[in-house]
């Protein structure tokens, strides 16, 4: 079975080298990172010569976990991506600490993105002891 991924800290260490490795397994991976343009755009031409080399599915895209307007940026993305090419797999990098980052972040883009799609409602309470 195939996946999709967004690794979020995936400008290098542990964020790059998992990027980098489930796109050689074969799955198609958004590599997410903060300064496209310009604090990371060398990494940035590194992540796209090792897809063109290697012929991975592996894509780059802005995410700065501590923003909700990033975040908020970058599901709007993953929404416009071709159905089969959505993330439902979010990885944090180890080296920023993803215990502590993990559920945040998850909770984040899960509830951005449940409302860029239109089922915010999904997102409330249900009461399941009415009648």
């Amino acid at each position: 079975m195939k996946y999709v991924s967004l690794i979020t800290g995936a400008s290098s260490g542990f964020g790059r080298l998992i990027a980098n490795a489930l796109a050689a397994a074969g799955h198609t991976v958004y590599a997410s990172m903060r300064g496209l343009h310009d604090k990371n755009a060398a990494q940035v031409g590194e992540v796209a010569a090792y897809a063109e080399r290697h012929k991975v599915d592996l894509r780059t895209l802005e995410l700065d976990v501590q923003s909700d307007r990033s975040v908020a940026s970058a599901v709007a993305a993953i929404v416009d991506a071709p159905f089969g090419k959505r993330p439902f797999r979010v990885v944090i990098d180890p080296a920023s600490d993803g215990s502590a980052v993990t559920y945040p972040v998850i909770d984040r883009v899960r509830e951005e993105f449940l409302r860029r799609i239109g089922f915010a409602d999904l997102l409330r309470p249900t009461d399941h002891g009415a009648a």
